[in-house]
């Protein structure tokens, strides 16, 4: 339940809400969408306008996606790539758990962030646009350092995403190498314990062979 729970969260704030703000911007160009707005925010609003707005909404966050990917996937976090071939050291169970919690934990606020980043200048512009005076510097201001915020925390959460799945991965090879010394550690021990009890045989024999020797000459006569 708790996985299911978490995962809904992640689903949600990576495309939901930067599609519900997403339309909250595009309301103040296109007059169909300020007008389904105004129905959804006062009491004429149903479920079939709920539902309606959910939908619209996923579609609006599944395009601000593939925008948000461009930005920062592939521009400002471009650096930091992983190797594709690490992506087989899944088939362990207990990395599959760690890598999707750090999917929850990381990347999902990543999508959110950068989706936010995308549509937050839409939004910025349509709140500012009829505005003058100090009330326009104000409002720019602060929309250019939420602006600012969620660049910053979108290049932050995919860089710890990628640290944090990379150590998750690269820990099945650092098992896998301790194993391979732990073998080869025992097989080296086997035959220093076996040339080790080698000699500790044969001495008896000998001890034996000299007692057998002082035996003979003490029998023999003068």
């Amino acid at each position: 339940m708790k996985d299911v729970s978490s995962t809904t969260f992640g689903f949600v704030i990576a495309f939901l809400l930067p599609g519900f703000a997403g339309m909250f911007g595009i309301s103040f160009f296109v007059s169909p969408v300020q007008q389904l707005f105004s129905q959804f925010i006062d009491a004429e609003s149903n479920v079939g306008r709920f539902l309606l707005m959910i939908l619209c909404s996923l579609v609006v966050g599944l395009e601000v996606s593939g925008i948000r990917w461009l930005v920062f996937e592939k521009w400002l976090c471009g650096k930091y790539k992983r190797d594709e071939s690490k992506y087989r050291r899944l088939g362990d169970d207990s990395k599959l758990a760690a890598f999707r919690a750090a999917v929850d934990e990381n990347y999902r606020y990543h999508q959110f962030w950068g989706g936010m980043a995308v549509v937050t200048p839409l939004i910025g512009w349509g709140l500012v646009w009829p505005t003058s005076g100090c009330l326009t510097l104000a409002l720019g201001a602060v929309f250019v350092a939420l602006e600012g915020l969620n660049v910053a925390g979108a290049i932050s959460a995919y860089r710890n995403y990628i640290d944090r799945t990379d150590r998750i991965l690269e820990g099945s090879t650092h098992d896998e190498r301790l194993g391979t010394d732990r073998r080869g550690a025992r097989q080296e021990a086997r035959p220093a314990s076996s040339a080790t009890a080698a000699p500790s045989s044969s001495a008896p024999k000998t001890l034996t062979d000299n007692e057998g020797c002082e035996i003979t000459s003490a029998e023999s006569p003068p």
